[in-house]
């Protein structure tokens, strides 16, 4: 090329274009590197503006770049909102908690836990209450015959709370939220308050967060 030709100049939408599928390959691996949430307690640190989730404590059952979906343990609802589920829960003589505003009160997420092997290692495991009841039509007879047998292990919520693209990360780096280890028996709390639940977890929690593989419900 002579000195008097002119440079070719890489169209705009050209670099966009390379600069997309850069971020494409490497979306992956920064997945895998995200300090995920999923499987933990997310506390409120006493920053937050948002009454909602003033004194709370979110077990996080699902956290990955893409955004973040937990339940609120540590409200039960209130005469106002019970008022407001669906028919056939309120005709149970089951307590309901307030997992948070997402499609409440449409949504219902139902926490099980039981003991599995010699060590009795307790496992906990969430549904969707849609898909449950598919699998078992008489779900809910089963949680009442739980409870009836002085049995503690169904959490039903009604509600979610959700958080949209990197929002969790970016509420963290205020301040606003702290994370500590799953306890079960926060999250199956008796004989304590839910204002108990949440100075207790806050004690544990810790504002550092540690990469973490993202997973899901």
């Amino acid at each position: 090329m002579s000195d008097s030709e002119p440079v070719k100049k890489t169209p705009y939408m050209t670099k966009v274009y390379f600069l997309l599928a850069a971020l494409c390959m490497l979306l992956p691996s920064a997945m895998k590197a995200y300090p995920s949430e999923t499987q933990r307690l997310v506390v409120s640190s006493g920053k937050l503006s948002d009454p909602n989730f003033t004194n709370t404590v979110i077990y996080m059952f699902q956290h990955s770049l893409e955004g973040a979906t937990g339940v609120v343990i540590n409200r039960p609802l209130t005469p106002e909102q019970e008022k407001q589920i669906p028919t056939y829960l309120q005709k149970r003589n089951i307590p309901y908690y307030w997992g948070g505003p997402v499609d409440f009160p449409s949504l219902v997420v139902v926490i099980e836990r039981k003991k599995i092997g010699p060590d009795g290692v307790v496992e906990m495991r969430t549904r969707k209450f849609d898909d449950a009841i598919k699998e078992d039509p008489g779900y809910l007879d089963k949680i009442e015959e739980s409870l009836r047998a002085g049995k503690n292990d169904y959490r039903v919520y009604v509600g979610a709370s959700g958080w949209g693209f990197l929002q969790l990360g970016m509420e963290f780096g205020k301040g606003v939220w702290a994370s500590t280890e799953l306890n079960h028996e926060l999250v199956f709390y008796e004989g304590i308050k839910p204002y108990e639940v949440w100075t207790r977890a806050l004690t544990k929690a810790n504002t550092k967060r540690k990469l973490r593989s993202p997973g899901t419900i």
